[in-house]
């Protein structure tokens, strides 16, 4: 029992060693083992994320960091706990109220910041208020009697369910795991066709030129001159057809609207799979390899766009990296780091944490300008999140201290709008860059694509809520887009004949091929995050 004073332990008395120890005679092997409950806990900070974000293009491969971390800051806790108390039940139920401040400290001060308690994120106050409740925790635990087996089991009972309530989760981003399936295109090319290089950029939240101006007081248009002193084409007011980017994106690939994906999410509107399939074994990859291009694959960390397995070639991570950095910008070990880099130095701060920093952007556009020294035909896509957010450039490129749009300390909106526009600056700069480096190896004849999937918006973490809880403004910008298009003949004035991104491709084959690809309406569809699939037809002007 606990007693004020002990200068040797919390939880440990002097007084009542003996007893303790007699209460807590080893029962053979099994007693000297730490309960489980400690450890399902830390498991479940895990498997409820799965569970409570069962669509978003997980892989069981981003599961190991979070598991092993978890499972290794509870063991460490529970092996200080020794400290603390001589018992076996009192030592993991300190392993448990230290373990979970720990790992859920971006809930916590979440929560906090919410109730107005803390109007200013730094990282002392929520390390600060992690030790309170950790310290807390332990001055109740060593209140409990010794042995206190009753309260062990239920804790095993109730922590192993959690674990279980998440397991269909689990089995779902397994199953989501499946094999290539059998593809095959219905077209066919003559042998004189032409096959040029076809470049595909999607760019991550590109807002439009009048949004530029109206929302951000910044001016697009010498970028735009730019493009056309190089030969591109500049679609007038071009818009998205969808307000998410796989359902933009893959609409585009597959040259068709989405409403027989968004019948079958019916009528809960969020089976998200079929649609992330959709988007990567998708018909116009499928087409142009039978034509005999080469598929080059230059992902994100956007999960349904970090890989794609029907990719000759290419570069980026095998999986994403967006679940392991959420779980972790949730826990105590992103301010920890910080602290640590500002004390004693960090080769990059960033990392292990950021789903995509400034090095690894960097690194995926040299991969692309890279890709046009492979022999062709090839069709290379890449999506960057450029210049969607967190904002980590500046406005002559140089890497920044990334300005955060979500998680438990988003930046105010006062701090957001200078810097996406800076972000901005450096994605036209680096998009002026790549395009002369392509041009300097594959030549003039090339298409090159640059597709923003949508406007930006505003929107808290980039998420768009329900249409009813959208301001017109934000409306409108999440709709306005940024594209240019250059190519061979007039296959790029074509293009921007439309103004969105469906007839791209259905323009590109038509007029490049003389293919049955009559254009599509360009129509607008807005989605919010808690019904993804339930698309509601918008008139955007």
């Amino acid at each position: 029992m606990w007693k004020s004073g002990n200068p040797v332990g919390f939880c440990i008395s002097t007084s009542v060693v003996k007893t303790e120890k007699a209460e807590t005679a080893p029962r053979g092997r099994l007693a000297l083992l730490p309960h489980p409950f400690p450890f399902f806990a830390a498991l479940a900070t895990v498997t409820a994320l799965v569970a409570t974000n069962p669509d978003e293009g997980i892989r069981l491969a981003n599961l190991t960091m979070p598991v092993t971390v978890s499972l290794l800051v509870t063991f460490i806790i529970w092996g200080l706990g020794g400290l603390f108390a001589r018992d076996r039940t009192r030592r993991n139920l300190i392993a448990l109220v230290v373990s979970m401040p720990v790992l859920l400290s971006g809930y916590l001060f979440g929560w906090v910041r919410r109730t107005g308690l803390a109007a200013v994120t730094t990282d002392s106050l929520e390390l600060g208020l992690v030790a309170v409740v950790a310290v807390a925790g332990i001055l109740v635990v060593c209140r409990i009697p010794p042995s206190a087996d009753g309260v062990a089991r239920f804790l095993n009972l109730m922590t192993g369910l959690l674990i279980l309530l998440a397991t269909p989760a689990i089995v779902s981003v397994a199953r989501s795991e499946g094999a290539v399936p059998s593809l095959s295109s219905t077209l066919e090319l003559t042998s004189g066709d032409p096959r040029p290089d076809i470049y595909l950029v999607v760019l991550d939240a590109y807002s439009g030129l009048e949004s530029l101006r109206s929302v951000y007081g910044f001016d697009n248009s010498p970028f735009l001159d730019s493009l056309r002193a190089r030969g591109f084409s500049v679609p007038d007011r071009p818009r998205a057809n969808y307000t998410k980017t796989f359902l933009s994106v893959g609409t585009m690939l597959n040259r068709e609207h989405a409403e027989a994906l968004a019948a079958a999410a019916a009528p809960a509107y969020r089976d998200r799979r079929p649609a992330y399939r959709a988007l990567e074994f998708n018909r116009t990859v499928v087409d142009l390899k039978s034509f005999g291009y080469r598929f080059v694959y230059i992902g994100s960390s956007y999960p349904p766009m970090a890989v794609n397995r029907l990719s000759d070639a290419g570069t980026g991570d095998a999986i994403s990296r967006e679940f392991e950095s959420t779980w972790t910008r949730m826990t105590a070990l992103v301010p920890a780091v910080r602290m640590k880099c500002r004390l004693l130095g960090c080769a990059r701060q960033s990392a292990p944490f950021e789903a995509e920093d400034a090095v690894g952007t960097e690194g995926r556009l040299s991969a692309l300008a890279a890709a046009a020294e492979l022999p062709g035909p090839k069709f290379v896509m890449a999506h960057l999140l450029l210049p969607h957010g967190p904002f980590r450039f500046g406005p002559t490129c140089e890497h920044r201290s990334p300005v955060w749009t979500a998680g438990p300390s988003p930046a105010p909106d006062s701090v957001v709008r200078p810097a996406y526009v800076d972000q901005v600056i450096c994605t036209n700069l680096k998009l002026l860059d790549l395009i002369d480096r392509i041009r300097a190896t594959s030549g003039d004849s090339t298409l090159i694509i640059l597709q923003s999937d949508h406007g930006y918006g505003r929107f808290p973490g980039g998420m768009p809520p329900d249409l009813e809880a959208a301001a017109a403004d934000q409306i409108s910008e999440r709709f306005d887009v940024f594209a240019a298009y250059a190519g061979p003949g007039d296959v790029a004035d074509s293009m921007a004949a439309y103004r969105t991104p469906i007839n791209v491709f259905r323009t590109a084959f038509r007029v490049l091929w003389g293919l049955d690809e009559p254009p599509l309406p360009d129509l607008h569809y807005w989605s919010g995050t808690r019904q993804p699939m339930l698309l509601i037809g918008v008139d955007v002007d």
